[in-house]
């Protein structure tokens, strides 16, 4: 079954000194008999938000659009019971590539931005599953998933400073089938990524550096699949007495680092002190690195 989904956009208006912009409402609608959304963003240049709400609209998104025509609604129609949601943010003005690879790898991430240059705000409501496909160019955004229900995720960054997490401490409301990441030049950043729940992480970086945080147990097993080409992966644990293993290979080209209270059982097999190999939530890492660098690091080492 396919119909077109209700979409619900309002405009409101307003221009300053400095620039006519005007700040634009678009709501999407839930649809009768819809058991979740998939939502597809695309977001080359621009810096786009994401959080949760308690709004009943199952998208909304609030922004400063260059031109009057644009509208960031590609896509809303309904496919077996999934509403099918794209958003393509192709308005914004570009930025130099290698100043913004630069400033990510070397600077991190900053709150100053552009003065002339406005994010884009994506809200998801609370009361609906999502499968998310988040794709990024250049620029910076954040996504702040806490109370949402998440049952895959996709995030491809390109060369843009990624940070992914839960600010408010409320984890993952179901558990996530899928976390894949791609990380190309850029910065990914996985803050509390217990909270995701989620059973397998599947990570691929070339160039640039994945960052992994984890801030207390696992409730159940989680396996992180990670393949590294010349970049980085950075996996912190706070004070958790979760049990982990990570399988990584020996490698003249490549740079491991293991936390002191992790021991190694056997070629390129490490532990830390809680591990117990049929643990109901072990936390297990398989590693394949070329010539980049790995990092695990505990709280305090």
């Amino acid at each position: 079954m396919r119909i077109v989904a209700l979409l619900v956009a309002s405009v409101i208006g307003y221009a300053t000194e400095s620039y006519a912009q005007e700040k634009k409402h678009y709501h999407i609608s839930p649809v009768d008999a819809q058991k979740k959304v998939n939502l597809n963003v695309n977001a080359a240049s621009v810096n786009c938000r994401i959080n949760s709400t308690y709004n009943t609209h199952v998208v909304s998104v609030y922004g400063y659009p260059q031109s009057r025509e644009f509208h960031p609604v590609s896509q809303t129609e309904i496919q077996d019971n999934i509403q099918q949601v794209t958003l393509d943010f192709e308005d914004g003005s570009s930025q130099d590539l290698s100043t913004n690879i630069s400033t990510r790898v070397f600077g991190g991430f900053s709150e100053k931005s552009d003065p002339n240059t406005k994010p884009w705000y994506i809200y998801l409501s609370k009361s609906i599953p999502y499968d998310l496909s988040l794709n990024y160019g250049i620029g910076s955004s954040t996504v702040d998933l806490s109370g949402l229900a998440v049952e895959n995720l996709k995030v491809n960054t390109g060369s843009a400073a990624v940070r992914i997490g839960y600010a408010a401490n409320k984890p993952n409301e179901v558990s996530m089938d899928t976390f894949y990441t791609s990380v190309d030049m850029g910065v990914l950043q996985l803050d509390h990524l217990n909270l995701s729940r989620a059973k397998e992480v599947i990570a691929d970086v070339g160039f640039g550096k994945l960052m992994m945080h984890f801030s207390d147990n696992l409730a159940e097993q989680s396996r992180i699949r990670a393949s590294i080409g010349a970049g980085t992966l950075q996996v912190t644990f706070d004070a958790i007495d979760n049990p982990v293993i990570v399988e990584v290979p020996d490698s003249p080209l490549c740079r491991i680092k293991m936390p002191h209270n992790f021991r190694k059982i056997r070629a390129n097999t490490f532990v830390n002190e809680f591990y117990q190999e049929d643990a109901d939530n072990l936390l297990s890492f398989n590693i394949d690195v070329s010539v980049g660098n790995v990092e695990f690091i505990t709280t305090g080492d």
